[in-house]
């Protein structure tokens, strides 16, 4: 009888321990979930832009149309990687970043602008950044 309290006594402890250890420690569930948004956020971005690409061959779109939306396209995913940059830098700050290419967003004719080539740039400066990390 004293062997099945202790027995159970102990039971109720690692239960108690199981249920209380996620109070306690940490949360990078939410800064992971976070980064996971963002990546599915830019993957999503770029469909669209290949997608705007897509209407514009097929003339779904007026050349006007297609360059303010692929602009504002342009100006999100931009956005969206820096996110991912700053939110990569808060995880790991020890890890020195190669400088990233200007992503400066630039006024024209009121419409928010950035570079193609610009963003292929940050696009090929974050391959060879998590090619680095992975090795």
């Amino acid at each position: 009888m004293f062997g099945v309290a202790i027995a159970s006594f102990l039971l109720l402890l690692v239960v108690a321990y199981l249920i209380a250890r996620p109070l306690f420690s940490p949360e990078p569930a939410v800064e992971e979930a976070e980064g996971s948004k963002l990546l599915a956020d830019k993957e999503r971005q770029l469909a669209d832009i290949r997608e705007l690409d897509m209407d514009f061959a097929t003339g779904k779109l007026t050349d006007e149309d297609y360059r303010d939306l692929r602009a504002h396209s342009l100006a999100e995913t931009a956005a969206t990687m820096q996110a991912l940059d700053e939110a990569e830098a808060q995880q790991t700050p020890e890890v020195a970043t190669d400088e990233q290419p200007d992503l400066a967003v630039t006024a024209g004719n009121g419409h928010a602008l950035v570079e193609e080539d610009d963003l292929e740039r940050a696009i090929a400066a974050r391959k060879r950044s998590i090619e680095e990390r992975v090795r």
